[in-house]
């Protein structure tokens, strides 16, 4: 199925060219490339901006103490590590491990703890191949209604504290 004309197109890139190449950095637009360009340029950084970054929002500026630019990480662990330094990057992961902790620790229907769980680790993973929950506030928002809900039931259901 995977070599089938249309989906080699599709994952490799392939279509126009006239040698097929399979490699993973093409059938991921780049990213491995963009990702090793950004780390490389990261580590190069003064500590100091390595533990504060470069600034929210300042991803795709000039790198500090060079005439290169950012380019677009594609990966909302990346870019944070990059405008937040360390210290952005592990709180936000902190936010991700207090809210499977709290959904582990629940009290709700198991069925209903493999939703939220799935929820979190498919928003992970999107975090670490895209762009998809820091840049495209939508989708945050809907992140956080999600586990808004998750802690109203929790607290509604088996706190009495509503």
């Amino acid at each position: 199925m995977f070599f089938s004309a249309d989906i080699e197109n599709l994952i490799w890139q392939t279509k126009g060219l006239s040698k097929k190449v399979h490699d993973l950095n093409v059938a991921s637009s780049g990213r491995i490339y963009i990702w090793k360009n950004n780390l490389k340029s990261f580590i190069e950084l003064p500590f100091t901006i390595k533990i504060l970054g470069v600034g929210l929002g300042h991803e795709l500026d000039r790198i500090p103490g060079s005439s290169k630019m950012w380019m677009g990480s594609h990966n909302d662990f990346l870019s944070l590590l990059i405008m937040l330094g360390f210290f952005g990057l592990i709180i936000y992961l902190l936010f991700y491990i207090v809210l499977f902790n709290d959904i582990l620790k629940s009290r709700i229907n198991n069925n209903i703890k493999s939703f939220y769980i799935g929820i979190l680790v498919s928003v992970i993973i999107m975090n670490f191949v895209s762009n998809s929950y820091i840049v495209r506030f939508q989708m945050a928002q809907l992140f956080w209604l999600f586990f808004g809900i998750f802690y109203a039931i929790e607290r509604f259901k088996y706190n009495n504290n509503i």
